[in-house]
């Protein structure tokens, strides 16, 4: 299956309805229907909760009349949820080289093009801290292919990723990383590349990426912004 819009979610779920349970509290109601329930658990970047018992899970919403019943799925990696660690390792990883969605049609650059452990990075241009980030991360992950996702975390920074989009079309990579961080960036009202922008942006809103830079690692491990002993973390979460 192939996703052709980029939708909000973090984890897509195939399950079965059951009518509304008794009105005595959101965690009473789940624990009612199950003979065997865990403590409900907050879906990572959702409205809902989830309890786990035997070989069903519960969903209630963020309105306690209704409550789904059946088999919890991560889409992203294709996996059952079963039990609460499974869901707090799924909520760990970002698997940015084998989601079911568009990941390729975006604003990019690649470092070390050669290197077969590929570390992506989201990274807003326009931010203050982004020019000492990307030098820091070619500096110490020279080990690695590094991928810049490039995007706007605000809609101020919008317009101008379409003019940065436009310099960078025909520029090399070295030539990009200059513009970045030394911050020459021209600020001009043209417009190309659009779907490119367009997808950058909404993969980001897509993975409910909302910092810059967030990092994913060969493993698939992310870090929102820059790890305090970043060569130690990379070497944890290479494959």
């Amino acid at each position: 299956m192939k996703f052709t819009k980029l939708i909000p979610a973090t984890l897509c779920l195939t399950l079965i309805a059951s009518p509304a349970l008794a009105t005595n509290g959101a965690q009473e109601q789940l624990k009612a229907s199950l003979t065997q329930a865990s403590k409900a658990e907050k879906l990572p970047n959702a409205k809902s909760v989830v309890v786990f018992g035997g070989s069903e899970s519960v969903v209630l919403t963020d309105n306690p009349r209704w409550v789904i019943k059946g088999q919890l799925y991560d889409m992203w990696q294709n996996t059952e949820i079963n039990s609460k660690s499974q869901l707090h390792d799924a909520a760990k990883k970002i698997p940015i080289q084998t989601i079911n969605v568009n990941t390729t049609d975006v604003v990019d650059i690649r470092v070390n093009p050669e290197k077969s452990e590929v570390l992506t990075v989201f990274l807003d241009p326009f931010l203050e801290h982004s020019a000492n980030e990307m030098y820091l991360l070619n500096k110490y992950a020279a080990d690695y292919q590094v991928r810049y996702i490039f995007t706007a975390m605000s809609q101020s920074n919008i317009k101008p990723f379409f003019s940065f989009a436009c310099e960078t079309q025909t520029l090399s990579t070295d030539q990009v990383i200059e513009k970045v961080v030394d911050k020459q960036f021209a600020y001009g009202k043209r417009k190309c590349r659009e779907v490119q922008v367009m997808n950058s942006f909404g993969l980001t809103q897509f993975l409910h990426i909302k910092e810059s830079p967030t990092l994913i690692a060969p493993n698939d491990v992310f870090h929102v912004g820059m790890p305090t002993e970043l060569l130690g973390w990379l070497r944890k979460n290479t494959k």
